[in-house]
């Protein structure tokens, strides 16, 4: 493990990457190894706080998976509760592993007071919000879950917005407000979050008269154009979810014909406004991740169900 962590230091045969090797290293010296304590002081030096949480997470993955570490539930649990000693993130990644790890590792009540004790961060916003709105190891409340969730969607959590953009839709724990629902997917769409862009395209069909008005308003109270919003949901819907004939051709194929230059531009400029770019999944609950600095690395720092907050 050492030598490992010495590689990726220099960059002995590997990319250098400080970060990895200060993963290595940090589980040199858990073994016993005497080189690794003046390694792990060197690399602590450079690193911030949420870089050692996150590395005492990806540990604990690295554990949980059984990928370059043998398996181990102690040590998965071992190196998160070391993370959740250190910040706010750290007690979200242990608090989700009682809520979504092994039955036997299911503690609903610390979970959720690992995530109240997370202060302002977004993501424990989300895990409150979560644990109220699925009733686990409490009363099942949707309005507590959706006062939660909307601290978190202040606070841009991908998962927050996500479950409230759900609950306006359907009326849980909230007044039906579909245009709502409407602006936090289209606020996901713009940040990647994987299959917003259908959801909106999709709302956007269902909506009244009244509804579409007062979504105007609200867009026009955002500076944005209702005209090329409509356009560009309404065309995301074509170009993504239809492929019919038309005079023998499908839709897509039209739009992308030579013989319509005028669609090629408009669905330019749809695609810019919408922003459809590669999606990123919104995975777990509360989405999140750690992304290691620049560089190559073996060791990647774990999604940790906190992204956007």
């Amino acid at each position: 493990m050492f030598n490992l962590g010495a590689s990726y230091y220099n960059g002995d045969g590997v990319g250098s990457n400080e970060y990895t090797a200060y993963v290595w290293f940090l589980l040199a010296q858990d073994a016993g190894n005497a080189l690794a304590v003046d390694a792990v002081n060197r690399s602590a030096s450079i690193m911030s706080q949420g870089d050692t949480s996150a590395a005492f997470a990806q540990i604990s993955a690295m554990y949980e998976k059984g990928e370059q570490l043998p398996k181990s539930e102690e040590q998965t649990v071992r190196w998160l509760r070391k993370a959740a000693e250190l910040d706010s993130p750290g007690k979200v990644r242990l608090a989700v592993h009682f809520l979504t790890g092994p039955d036997s590792q299911h503690d609903y009540a610390q979970a959720l007071s690992l995530c109240k004790a997370a202060g302002h961060y977004p993501g424990a916003f989300a895990c409150v919000g979560h644990i109220y709105r699925k009733g686990l190891g409490v009363p099942q409340d949707s309005i507590e879950a959706a006062k939660w969730y909307q601290k978190g969607v202040a606070g841009e959590n991908i998962a927050a917005m996500s479950a409230m953009a759900e609950m306006y839709s359907a009326g849980e724990g909230v007044k039906v407000d579909r245009p709502a629902a409407f602006f936090l997917l289209f606020q996901l769409s713009r940040m990647g979050a994987n299959g917003a862009k259908q959801k909106a395209s999709n709302l956007l069909q269902q909506m009244n008269q009244a509804e579409r008005k007062q979504l105007e308003k609200n867009l026009r109270g955002r500076h944005l154009d209702p005209k090329e919003v409509f356009a560009a949901f309404q065309s995301v819907l074509a170009l993504e979810t239809f492929s019919f004939p038309l005079k023998g051709r499908s839709l897509l194929a039209q739009t992308n014909s030579p013989r319509c230059p005028r669609c090629r531009k408009r669905d330019r400029r749809i695609r810019a406004h919408v922003n459809l770019a590669p999606s990123r999944t919104a995975s777990g609950i509360f989405d999140a991740r750690h992304d290691p600095p620049d560089g190559d690395s073996s060791v990647s720092r774990p999604a940790a169900f906190l992204r956007g907050g």
